[in-house]
């Protein structure tokens, strides 16, 4: 019984695990084809940066509601639904012709990307709390893999196919995903609870985690940290390294999968580090955002980045971005009770997203005030960026410790 309720756990956590990596690779596929969507689309940079930034408000804005859907239809049939959404208007926004259709497209297929939430509800039913920790974290780091196959791959796809029918392609994995979710995922059944009882409830809890100190250095950071980063890998880094530092595409490409993979393979270390080595949350995350810090003045002063320095910047602009951004999840649940941990963690995944699209808008325009394509154009824009993370790395001195502060709760279904 064991062994098949670990094979069905793991089943779970793959189908899971292929919800966040698609999610992902549409969030950051406009970054190596954004030539070719501003010249078939008629897009200049402000126009891509409202494109890109229509997805990541979208994705913003449904944190919370994704949580409250999964509520109350549960974890199996939000996931599948909101895949379903998203791979719909991906094949929209791949056969659009317009701009006013694509940014229509991109804004709702960034509702259907938000998975997050009801993939953690999904894991939180089937894995124990001695073993959720391990099982998110791997959740959260296939994050990688999707934005590799935004990279690399999706540039190899775009130069046989076409950007359009290489998203189509995708998008196609993305229903079938949806009906495997459907299909396949069992979950536990849920007691019916009083919705008029229990809406007070929720309303007094978002408020209360909002009149936390705490929690503002928390989103405040990630805000800084990771709307850095969702701007510069869902569509910025790719003018960067092909118009900035002038790479072709396949080395600008292969810069970004390099990228990708520090992504993939940092974030398990880091709460490795931050766990057994560490043993602290803020030291971390003071760390990460001077390092962000650093590789955004970097390009803010310099410029003529070429082959492996290039891939230099963007593995460092990663470790003080996305390495220990799952630090600031762990930070809230030694910070609030139980059955306030999923609004707060709802409450904070709102701000980089969001924060994201702003950033993409200022990044565009301080681009076109520039001169639009010149390096010095990029390093003018680059500011943007360390105004971001010097916002995150006030923040994290602002913290305080909370490794240690009571034994880590499980995620409650």
């Amino acid at each position: 019984m064991e062994k098949q309720q670990a094979r069905t756990a793991l089943i779970v956590l793959i189908l899971c695990c292929g919800g966040y990596i698609l999610s992902m690779f549409h969030r950051a596929c406009p970054a190596i084809i954004a030539l070719d969507l501003g010249r078939d689309l008629g897009l200049d940079n402000a126009g891509l940066g409202l494109m890109s930034g229509a997805t990541l408000l979208a994705y913003g804005l449904m944190q919370l509601p994704s949580g409250l859907l999964a509520d109350r239809l549960g974890g199996r049939r939000s996931l599948a639904l909101l895949l379903a959404l998203g791979g719909l208007c991906a094949a929209g926004f791949a056969v659009s012709h317009s701009a006013a259709a694509a940014v229509s497209f991109r804004f709702l297929e960034g509702i259907g990307l938000a998975v997050t939430i009801p993939a953690m509800v999904i894991l939180a039913g089937c894995y124990p709390p001695q073993s959720f920790g391990r099982a998110y974290s791997i959740f959260l780091s296939s994050g990688g893999i999707g934005t590799i196959l935004a990279a690399r791959p999706l540039a190899e796809l775009n130069a046989f196919w076409g950007w359009r029918l290489s998203i189509i392609g995708f998008s196609l994995l993305t229903l079938a995903l949806a009906a495997a979710v459907w299909l396949l995922i069992r979950e536990p059944a849920r007691p019916v609870q009083d919705k008029k009882a229990e809406r007070p409830s929720m309303l007094r809890g978002i408020a209360r985690v909002l009149r936390t100190p705490q929690f503002w250095p928390m989103a405040l950071w990630g805000m800084g940290i990771m709307g850095s980063y969702f701007a510069m890998f869902t569509l910025w880094w790719g003018p960067y390294l092909l118009q900035g530092c002038g790479l072709d595409p396949a080395t600008a490409s292969s810069v970004l999968t390099a990228g990708a993979f520090m992504a993939l393979l940092s974030q398990p270390v880091a709460g490795w580090l931050s766990d057994s080595v560490l043993r602290r949350r803020r030291l971390p995350l003071i760390a990460g955002a001077g390092a962000g810090l650093a590789a955004s003045l970097c390009m803010a002063f310099f410029q003529g980045f070429e082959g492996w320095t290039a891939a230099l910047l963007v593995i460092a602009f990663v470790a003080g971005t996305a390495m220990f951004s799952p630090l600031t999840f762990a930070m809230a649940r030694e910070t609030f009770p139980m059955e306030l941990i999923g609004t707060a963690g709802g409450l904070m995944n709102i701000f980089p997203p969001v924060w994201g699209v702003v950033t993409q808008k200022i990044y565009g325009m301080l681009l076109d005030a520039g001169g639009g394509t010149s390096p010095e154009a990029f390093r003018l824009a680059s500011w943007a960026l360390a105004g971001n993370t010097a916002l995150a790395f006030a923040c994290a001195l602002l913290m305080k410790e909370t490794f240690g502060r009571r034994p880590s709760p499980g995620v409650r279904d």
